[in-house]
């Protein structure tokens, strides 16, 4: 959309002008091999990968167990720091990411979605109660 899309405001869990540490070196390695910046898709296959990876290497090839995978799943998480921010699973192994509102303006030559707002993040247990009222 170009200069078109500049001034519209929305909401994601991914954005590449996130500014930390791990957002800088995700975009600027991502930049460098395909002279792009990443979307959220990029972002949420790279976080995927590098959970999966960090569960592999916990079991050790070891995969009959699915108990033991899920729980290699679960601790993962500690040992990766994706792009988006920090990360959770409720429950119910539900990602709990956090969510940026944007809006769309120039930045660095470029059009991106910058930040300016980080509502809390809360689990699908917390608004379930707001589902299911009265």
């Amino acid at each position: 959309m170009g200069e078109g899309a500049v001034g519209i405001v929305s909401a994601g869990a991914y954005t590449q002008a996130l500014e930390t540490p791990e957002n800088a070196r995700f975009v600027r390695d991502y930049d460098a091999a395909h002279g792009s910046w990443p979307s959220r898709y990029s972002e949420c296959g790279w976080t995927a990968a590098a959970l999966i990876t960090a569960a592999a290497e916990q079991l050790r090839g070891d995969l009959a167990n699915p108990a033991r995978v899920r729980d290699a799943l679960q601790n993962a998480l500690a040992l990766v720091k994706p792009p988006r921010g920090p990360m959770r699973f409720d429950a119910y192994r539900q990602a709990i990411t956090p969510i940026y509102v944007t809006r769309t303006q120039e930045k660095d030559g470029r059009i991106a979605n910058v930040v300016i707002d980080t509502p809390p993040a809360v689990t699908q247990e917390a608004t379930w109660g707001w589902w299911n009222k009265g």
